[in-house]
């Protein structure tokens, strides 16, 4: 674990490095709109997971945006603030829902597709929403993807892909995607030719010098921060999740990857050894009281997330359209 590397400083740096070294930045959506033939010759595609203060994915917006950089940033149900994803969009990015359909239903398929039928549907009175990710629920047994194994598909709801299970990172994919995540404060991907890399300088350095011509980026903006008494408390909070990670661990559905390559995106169940896809590592959070858009979803816990920067109730936002 990384403890003084993931500052917004760092994060720029990071941007910095990767433009330098001659990469286009694509978004999920760009990536599978994109034919294999015309992609640029070296790309990054940049994905965020906003699974908590969101204020930091606005932030990495803004960086990302002065530098005529367009990324994904999927967000929960509450950390979405519809006006605030419309003046994402209208920066470049692409919005989509970070969906946990499954788990909030205890595994009721049908209830998750009609509770994440009426979040999609809330996302999309404020943004257009063509692709949606996946959230890891280390807390429940079940794999958020597995709702798409029966039922509805991702081309019923009128969506391009998923952001993780979509795409291939394989060895063996057509684009050698090289797949990088900030899961646990530790980069920890190899590149050829450059080893192991764990730091954000490393990876810095790597794609400043061009060391792999295809990347997918996860930068989880829950873990960076503006200030040192931020990261304090993130190196806390992040000690904290990843012990209980190692003390609750649950079977997961395996699921194979469906590429944009192999035809139409979207995820079918699979018997075997799980392929490597840039899905979420599932992290486990603390006990939030949740106000998700869905108002007769279940509740689940009803302790209260504290800004532990600000120190002030961060509450879910419960805003409608215009």
């Amino acid at each position: 674990m990384q403890y003084v590397d993931f500052s917004i400083r760092q994060y720029e740096r990071l941007l910095d490095a990767a433009l330098a070294g001659g990469y286009e930045f694509l978004t999920v959506r760009d990536y599978l709109l994109t034919d294999e033939n015309e992609l640029p010759e070296r790309f990054v595609i940049m994905r965020h997971d906003v699974d908590r203060r969101a204020e930091l994915s606005y932030a990495m917006a803004n960086a990302e945006a002065v530098r005529g950089i367009s990324a994904t940033h999927y967000f929960r149900t509450y950390t979405f603030d519809g006006p605030e994803a419309r003046r994402l969009v209208d920066m470049g990015h692409e919005v989509g829902y970070h969906y946990e359909d499954l788990s909030k239903t205890r595994g009721d398929v049908d209830a998750a597709h009609e509770r994440f039928a009426e979040n999609l549907e809330a996302f999309r009175a404020f943004v257009p929403v063509d692709t949606v990710c996946a959230h890891g629920s280390p807390l429940s047994p079940q794999h958020n993807a597995s709702m798409w194994e029966d039922g509805p598909s991702l081309e019923s709801y009128g969506l391009m892909g998923e952001g993780a299970y979509s795409i291939d990172t394989g060895r063996n994919s057509t684009d050698d995607l090289r797949y990088i995540s900030d899961t646990g404060r530790d980069w920890n991907v190899e590149v050829d030719g450059w080893g192991t890399l764990h730091s954000t300088d490393g990876v810095a350095e790597m794609l400043e010098a061009g060391g792999h011509p295809h990347i997918y980026v996860l930068a989880h903006p829950g873990r960076w921060s503006h200030t040192r008494r931020g990261m304090a408390h993130r190196i806390a909070w992040d000690l904290a999740a990843e012990s209980a990670k190692a003390a609750v661990k649950y079977p997961k559905t395996v699921i194979r990857t469906v590429t944009r390559q192999g035809g139409v995106p979207g995820l079918i169940p699979s018997s075997g050894s799980e392929e490597s896809t840039p899905a979420e590592k599932p992290v486990a959070e603390p006990a939030t009281a949740e106000n998700v858009l869905v108002e007769n979803a279940p509740v689940e816990d009803a302790t209260e997330s504290v800004d532990a920067e600000s120190q002030t109730p961060s509450d879910p936002v419960t805003q409608t359209a215009d």
